[in-house]
C-alpha cells in the first residue's frame, strides 16, 4: 500500500506523547520562489470570489491536474528521505498518485476553514451528530476528554466519517470528493502545495519527520485554529489544506483509482473498506502535506488528527 498507517494518535499515546520531548524537526527546505510567490498572489487576487455562502468560497468549473508527474514523485520521494534521514524513500509513497491526469469539475463552494469544535457542537446538540471522542464537556467521552484540543476555535478532530457527513448534511451540505478537495488545494495548475511548488516554513502547521511527530517549531504542537496561516492559502482562499488535521473526503479509496478514473467530475470507487483523507495534520512531515499526497483510513476510526470541511454545488 502506497501510504504507510498514520501516526494518528489517540488519548493514551497523546499523554505519553507529550510528557516525553519534541524530537528535532526535519531539515528545512527552499523558499517559495519569489516570482511563483507572485504568481500566487495575482492568482489569488483574481480567482477568489464568494457565492453568497457564509465562510466558503467558490472554485470555478474547469480543468486541473491531479496526481503527480514523474518530476513531481522523484522530488517529493527525495523530500521523504531528507526528512526521515535515510538514503531513499520506498517509491510505493507516491504510487497511488500517479498518473497525473488532467481532470474537469463544475463549480463548487468550498469552506474556508475546517469545522470547529465550536461549530460541531451545534450538531451534537440537535442529536444528529455523535460526540467527538476527545470532547470534554460530554458524558458519552467520559475517560477520552483532552482539552488540547476540544476549543471552540479548534479543529474538531476525533471523529468519524459517518460523523463529518452528518455535520455537512446538517449544515445543508455535503463532503467534498477527492477530486474537489485537489482542486481547492492546489489550483487549476497543479501545485505541489497551496502556495506553490516548494515548500516553505510558517505556511503550514506540520509536525516532524520521525516519531514522535509533533514539532513545535511552527508555533503550534497541536492543532491550531483554522486560518492561523495566512500565508498558506491556496489559490481559491481556503485555508490550511495543507497540515493542521488530515480531512475526510467523499470518496472511498482505491490505490490505482486515478488510472482508470473519468476525467470529468470522478466521484471514487463505488466501493471499499477505507474512505479517503488528505492534506496531512499537526503530525505530518511536509512531504506528507502535498496537495497531490493521498491519505486513507478505517471511516469509523477516531483519531486526533482526523477532521474535515464541507462543500457544496455552486449552482
Amino acid at each position: 500500500m502506497s501510504f504507510r498507517p498514520r501516526a494518528s494518535p489517540h488519548a493514551a499515546c497523546l499523554a505519553a506523547a507529550a510528557a516525553a520531548a519534541v524530537g528535532a524537526s526535519a531539515a528545512r527546505l527552499a523558499a517559495v520562489r519569489p516570482a511563483e510567490a507572485a504568481t500566487h498572489a495575482r492568482a489569488g487576487a483574481h480567482v477568489r470570489a464568494d457565492v453568497g455562502l457564509t465562510g466558503m468560497t467558490l472554485v470555478p468549473a474547469g480543468w486541473f491536474t491531479r496526481g503527480s508527474n514523474p518530476d513531481q514523485a522523484a522530488a517529493a520521494l527525495a523530500l521523504c528521505a531528507a526528512e526521515e534521514k535515510r538514503a531513499a524513500c520506498d517509491p510505493d509513497e507516491v504510487g497511488d498518485e500517479t498518473p497525473a491526469r488532467r481532470l474537469w469539475l463544475p463549480a463548487f463552494a468550498v469552506d474556508r476553514g475546517e469545522a470547529t469544535f465550536g461549530a460541531y457542537a451545534a450538531c451534537v446538540e440537535a442529536a444528529r451528530c455523535t460526540p467527538s471522542h476527545y470532547a470534554t464537556d460530554l458524558p458519552e467521552a467520559a475517560g477520552s476528554a483532552d482539552p488540547r484540543f476540544d476549543r471552540p476555535n479548534l479543529p474538531v478532530v476525533g471523529v468519524t466519517w459517518d460523523d463529518a457527513a452528518a455535520y455537512c448534511a446538517f449544515v445543508g451540505k455535503r463532503l467534498p470528493t477527492e477530486a474537489e478537495w485537489e482542486k481547492a488545494a492546489r489550483g487549476p495548475d497543479g501545485w505541489v502545495w497551496p502556495w506553490g511548488d516548494d515548500w516553505e516554513e510558517g505556511r503550514a502547521n506540520h509536525g516532524g519527520g520521525a516519531e514522535p511527530a509533533y514539532d513545535a517549531a511552527d508555533g503550534f504542537l497541536f492543532t491550531a485554529p483554522p486560518g492561523s496561516f495566512a500565508r498558506g492559502a491556496s489559490p481559491y482562499g481556503a485555508a490550511d489544506l495543507a497540515g493542521n488535521v488530515w480531512e475526510w473526503v467523499a470518496d472511498f479509496y482505491e490505490r490505482d483509482y486515478y488510472a482508470a478514473a473519468p476525467t470529468v467530475s470522478p466521484r471514487g470507487p463505488e466501493g471499499g473498506f477505507f474512505k479517503g483523507v488528505r492534506g496531512g495534520a499537526w503530525t505530518s512531515a511536509p512531504s506528507h502535506t502535498r496537495a497531490a499526497r493521498r491519505g486513507y483510513d478505517d471511516p469509523s476510526r477516531r483519531t486526533a488528527d482526523t477532521g474535515f470541511r464541507c462543500a457544496r454545488d455552486a449552482d
